[in-house]
């Protein structure tokens, strides 16, 4: 765990800054699509270093979903009610990750470790993929690349 949150705290800035050039929704497309080729690599782990660039990687893909998502948000929500429109996401992600973790904790006796890291994975195309529904606004793009 230590060497995610270091790389995830290191990745953290410059995610932010390229999500401000290259624009917050495609990174957090690539970022679920990458998460759930690493999920399933947890599947061939054989050795403990393996581990170890696995959680550097999650931790690399945290620190960009962590900026970017949180800009995503900021973006795509009303300035006057955006506290509360954070804070509904925030408590909706929370009750939801709360429940599939009982959830696992069950299937994972019932039929076994393998099937948590297959869900995982579908579950994080699933979401990245209905990112492509989202309208991402172009204009602060492009003016804020003007600035610089």
């Amino acid at each position: 765990m230590g060497l995610l949150l270091l790389a995830q705290s290191i990745v953290a800035y410059y995610a932010g800054r390229f999500s401000d050039i290259f624009g917050r929704k495609i990174l957090l497309i690539l970022e679920g699509y990458s998460h759930a080729i690493v999920v399933l690599l947890f599947l061939f782990l054989i050795e403990t270093w393996q581990l170890y660039v696995l959680q550097i990687i999650i931790g690399v893909l945290a620190g960009l979903e962590a900026s970017a998502g949180m800009s995503f948000l900021g973006d795509i929500t009303r300035k006057q009610t955006r506290g509360r429109d954070i804070g509904k996401y925030f408590m909706i992600v929370g009750i939801i990750s709360s429940l599939t973790m009982m959830i696992g904790g069950y299937i994972v006796v019932a039929v076994g470790i393998k099937f948590i890291f297959i869900a995982m994975a579908v579950a994080n195309i699933i979401s990245s993929s209905l990112l492509l529904k989202i309208k991402e606004n172009k204009l602060f793009f492009t003016a804020n690349k003007a600035l610089k």
